[in-house]
């Protein structure tokens, strides 16, 4: 989730002063994974309508690409 937020934000450089000692292989495992294969099981609920607001947002052509 973090790391994820550090890359959209694009940093040029991330300094840090202590390893929390967490094993990160799992989820490098778990994400290069397709989502169906996953020991976590994530699936958006059918939601009518829960996309207008970001086709909107696409249609205005003030998005920025990435």
């Amino acid at each position: 989730m973090y790391l994820g937020a550090l890359y959209w934000v694009r940093p040029r450089a991330v300094y840090y002063a202590a390893d929390a000692g967490f094993d990160g292989h799992f989820i490098d495992e778990e994400i290069a994974r397709h989502p169906r294969e996953r020991a976590l099981r994530m699936a958006p609920p059918p939601v009518e309508g829960a996309t207008e607001p970001f086709e909107r947002w696409k249609a205005t052509g003030q998005r920025t690409g990435y």
